[in-house]
């Protein structure tokens, strides 16, 4: 070979040292050097760095950059409801409010369900003191718990009745120190636009919700209730980056009147209706509905409470992925032809279901207006 040829030969392998690879490593980006394919790189063995020699982390694309300050603060830190104090130079939202909503949101389908918490590892259901609540492992169903439930009351009625003293039916009384927020709190449109002056605080419900959620389900079915709220985060983006704390307010405003005005047509209509928030926390409860389930506007209204609360395991799981469906896409509401309810004494009633979501006036969803029939068997 001459040595025409042979140099011929080193400037293609020269070349293709310099070709740049689809990721580089750490200390080749850090240094703005070219890295090469293959870990180690070829840079690296040349300067002493093989061991260290990893892919260096993508850069995330902006509408998936969340902001770590607070993208899970804990009830606490934003009973404040506006959030006005938590202000982040690399926020992508105008209002504080919809960035703190946007990043708990954000946090629940990061969540890493492999992590089981240590209370999930118990045989049976276990009595939460700070919940006034039994959980449910990844082993049980909430029907298995509530026939637990009531063997162990059958067994120790006074240890029962002893740990029971202050327990509701609900998980979310562990959140009624939120203020109440619940039903129809307004008989005149005048209440509305005067009293009303802070936004709703939608990210420390769907901190508890988060909570919930996974005290009660196994991994399977958080992975798939995950990934149905992850589909419509980019479009929550789109509808609410530009938005105002002024804004977040006037949508409130929308949401307690819109909710008075169909107070005159739910009230007549005689049709099982809830009506809930985009979080799924309830808002409304017709008397038809107290009749169908058993459950008392008392229990509903008075604290907090989630409509996956008094759904079956299979339902909860459809109606993530129902909302995802209709959150940003159908405007027409959509129907769900089955929705199992359970009743206070844990007993389910087979119902088929329509559901209409309605949105503010800056096309996000703000509220669910969901009617039930009971299913003849």
């Amino acid at each position: 070979m001459s040595s025409e040829d042979m140099d011929i030969q080193k400037e293609i392998r020269r070349r293709k040292l310099r070709q740049k690879v689809p990721q580089a490593c750490g200390h080749c980006r850090k240094g703005h050097m070219t890295c090469s394919a293959g870990r180690p790189c070829q840079p690296c063995i040349s300067r002493g760095l093989a061991e260290s020699c990893v892919d260096a982390p993508r850069k995330k694309k902006k509408y998936m950059t969340d902001i770590p300050d607070y993208s899970i603060s804990p009830v606490s830190d934003v009973n404040n409801g506006n959030g006005s104090s938590m202000t982040n130079s690399n926020s992508i939202f105008m209002s504080s409010t919809a960035d703190l909503e946007y990043n708990i949101l954000g946090s629940i389908t990061r969540d890493n369900f492999t992590e089981t918490p240590e209370e999930h590892l118990v045989a049976g259901p276990r009595f939460d003191n700070s919940c006034n609540q039994y959980f449910i492992g990844p082993s049980y169903t909430f029907s298995e718990v509530v026939e637990k439930i009531r063997d162990f009351k059958a067994l120790d009625p006074e240890t029962f009745m002893r740990l029971n003293d202050s327990s509701a039916v609900s998980f979310s009384v562990a959140a009624q120190s939120m203020g109440s927020g619940n039903g129809l709190k307004f008989q005149e449109p005048s209440e509305i636009y005067s009293k009303i002056k802070q936004p709703f605080p939608y990210p420390k419900f769907y901190h508890v919700l988060n909570l919930y959620l996974r005290r009660r389900f196994d991994k399977k079915h958080l992975v798939s209730m995950s990934k149905s709220m992850a589909e419509y985060r980019p479009s929550f983006i789109a509808g609410m980056i530009h938005l105002k704390e002024d804004d977040m307010i006037f949508t409130e405003q929308c949401f307690q009147r819109t909710l008075l005005e169909y107070d005159n047509y739910i009230s007549t209509s005689g049709t099982p209706t809830l009506v809930w928030r985009r979080t799924s926390q309830i808002e409304y409860v017709g008397d038809e509905f107290c009749v169908l389930t058993g459950w008392s506007k008392e229990q509903l209204l008075n604290k907090p409470t989630f409509v996956v609360e008094i759904m079956d395991d299979k339902s909860c799981v459809e109606y993530f992925q129902l909302f995802s469906k209709i959150a940003f896409g159908d405007f027409r509401g959509a129907t769900m032809l089955e929705c199992t309810l359970l009743t206070p004494t844990g007993d389910t009633i087979r119902t088929s279901s329509i559901w209409t979501l309605k949105r503010d006036v800056f096309g996000i969803p703000m509220m669910i207006i969901a009617n039930f029939l009971p299913t003849l068997q």
